[in-house]
Formats: structure tokens, sequence, C-alpha cells
């Protein structure tokens, strides 16, 4: 069962905080659709940047094709 936990980080920034993805359940698009919904919820509520930490390179290589950027283990996706 996947986990998302969404948290404001700071006034108009939004964080995801953890995003779980049980072994049995991983390699489904499970979690490229969560990041999508992600997504799609921080521009229907108008905010401005999109937070994100991991040091999973299979996660980063997801994050990287939505268009987050990274220094070391912060992503970030500016919405537009």
């Amino acid at each position: 069962m996947p986990l998302l936990i969404i948290g404001q980080y700071e006034e108009i920034k939004e964080y995801i905080c953890d995003v779980f993805i049980l072994r049995e359940y991983r390699r489904k698009g499970i979690q490229t659709k969560l990041i999508g919904e992600c997504i799609k919820f921080a521009k229907e509520q108008n905010l401005e940047i999109l937070k994100l930490s991991s040091d999973n390179p299979e996660a980063i290589s997801i994050y990287k094709k939505y268009g987050f950027e990274n220094d070391k283990l912060t992503m970030e996706y500016y919405i537009k």
C-alpha cells in the first residue's frame, strides 16, 4: 500500500514529506502517479514551489522526469 504525506513547508511552498511504496507494489507506476497528482494539486492551489528530499537514485530519476531540479538531497519543482 503506498503512503504519501504532504505538508506545508513554508507560506506558499509545499513539501512532499514521505513517499513509501511497499516492495510488492513497486515498478507499477504508483510513485510516478502520486508525484503527478501532487504536482496537479500544487498547481490547483496556486503554489509556487514543490519540494522533496531523496537519496534514492530510482526515486530521483522519477522526480527528474517530472522536472524537479536537485541540489544534493533537496529537489524543487517550480510551478508554472
